[in-house]
């Protein structure tokens, strides 16, 4: 009964691994970033996505801190330079904003959201990666966010 539990575990702790795979921001999801005092990961899956059209969503948000910032904006530069759409909007040459969205192969999407608030003055420092997964375009995103 143990052994099996145990393997139960860990083939559950694996599937959110394989939801980023291909992609750089993979490194940021489940890396050991989520310990940290100024890090917090989400993870939503199933049927509470139902609603906006998604199987799976990510995020990682980092309060005031440049290095990890910059880590995660050239993560996210990798990977948009794959997307199939995308808008961008930069502050001072560094991302402050993307989104991108690439088809998953099957019949859905793969979207990546990007948000930088260490380049906006007065706003709060955080730095944020969304990831997503589903049927629902980048548009019905924008409108439904």
């Amino acid at each position: 009964m143990r052994r099996l539990l145990f393997i139960l575990i860990i083939i559950v702790s694996a599937i959110p691994a394989v939801a980023q795979k291909g992609m750089s921001v993979a490194a940021l999801f489940g890396s050991g970033y989520q310990n940290r005092k100024d890090v917090t990961e989400v993870i939503v899956e199933g049927k509470r996505l139902k609603f906006f059209k998604l199987s799976v969503f990510r995020s990682i948000t980092v309060t005031d801190n440049e290095a990890l910032a910059a880590e995660m904006e050239r993560l996210v530069r990798l990977d948009g330079k794959n997307a199939s759409d995308k808008e961008e909007g930069m502050i001072g040459g560094k991302l402050y904003y993307a989104f991108y969205s690439f088809p998953d192969g099957k019949d859905g999407y793969r979207h990546l959201f990007f948000r930088n608030n260490l380049l906006k003055e007065g706003a709060e420092p955080e730095t944020t990666v969304v990831y997503m997964e589903g049927k629902a375009t980048l548009g019905e995103l924008k409108r439904m966010f």
